[in-house]
């Protein structure tokens, strides 16, 4: 009986008459307890395998890593997601060096800051932070979002840390895809507003030099117009360029291999390497590009509305 419930039976047989003496029955009863003990430890440990299996699957489902920091002892534990997350060897014997060694250069003062603070008693021991680490092993940049919490015993010294780690990489860079692509839509309507009150055609040409530039994160561009009568290409706008460099380039043939004249001659977005073998480079124009310190551009045609 268990809390006034039957919860188990144990019976004892013979096949001959026996009178059971005090000593038998308290010897069956203090059996059939040990036994109930022991079945009951087979139970808790049977449903913690059946716990710990339930939380690998969550956890490997979820693609979450564990740590464990025994503060006491100073004894680090990383599972292998965590590892593979954090780019070290799966055979690294897991410390706070190899993890500061992990983490971006930029990340490390911010995060030694960060554990100090969810050491303090004072404080509730919950950390939450989103980190940038890179590979020791493959030097890949990836973004993590770490969540964990401080254990402190009665005086308030910590016991133990322990958390998971999430890979936020692919996260990260949508955010960054979409906050791009907002500034660019921004740019473009704010240029467009530009536009409509703008009498300067030379304004309106380096408006939109400025923005193309912008929008491709590029470091220097023209803006240039095909002269019909000589078939050159003359420059409307610069940026990002030296006196002398627009100087040389201010008309040119509009057949020569530049990005331009490609994109002319193709009637679509071109693009050439400036890195080229001067058998492919007969005008020289690649080669003087490179020296500038420039490696690669792309050109995009502007068609007139009478399809020019």
């Amino acid at each position: 009986m268990k809390a006034g419930r039957l919860t188990a039976y144990l019976a004892v047989n013979q096949l001959t008459p026996r009178e059971w003496t005090p000593q038998d029955i308290a010897l069956l009863e203090e059996t059939a307890q040990r036994t109930w003990t022991a079945v009951q430890q087979a139970r808790a440990e049977a449903a913690l395998r059946q716990s710990k299996d339930r939380l690998r699957l969550a956890l490997e489902s979820a693609q979450l890593g564990t740590w464990d920091w025994d503060i006491v002892e100073n004894r680090f534990t990383w599972d292998t997601v965590c590892k593979t997350i954090l780019g070290v060897p799966l055979d690294t014997e897991a410390s706070l060096e190899v993890f500061f060694q992990a983490l971006h250069p930029d990340e490390r003062e911010r995060l030694q800051q960060g554990i100090q603070e969810v050491l303090n008693p004072t404080n509730d021991g919950y950390h939450e932070a989103e980190y940038r680490v890179v590979g020791i092993e493959d030097q890949s940049e990836r973004w993590v979002r770490a969540k964990g919490q401080v254990y402190f015993d009665a005086t308030g010294n910590p016991l133990r840390f322990i958390g998971t780690i999430l890979d936020i990489t692919a996260k990260k860079q949508a955010e960054a895809t979409i906050k791009t692509d907002l500034e660019a839509t921004q740019l473009l309507r704010d240029l467009s507003t530009r536009l409509v009150s703008e009498d300067n055609v030379q304004v309106l040409y380096e408006e939109i030099l400025a923005a193309a530039i912008h929008l491709l994160h590029a470091d220097a561009g023209t803006m240039q117009i095909l002269d019909e009568a000589t078939q050159d290409l003359l420059m409307l706008a610069t940026q990002g360029l030296d006196r002398t460099f627009v100087q040389h380039f201010y008309r040119v043939d509009a057949s020569s291999n530049t990005s331009c004249g490609l994109a002319l001659k193709n009637g679509t977005r071109s693009f050439i390497n400036f890195n080229v073998p001067e058998v492919d480079d007969p005008h020289g124009s690649a080669k003087r590009h490179f020296q500038a310190g420039y490696l690669s551009a792309q050109s995009t045609p502007l068609i007139s509305r009478n399809g020019k």
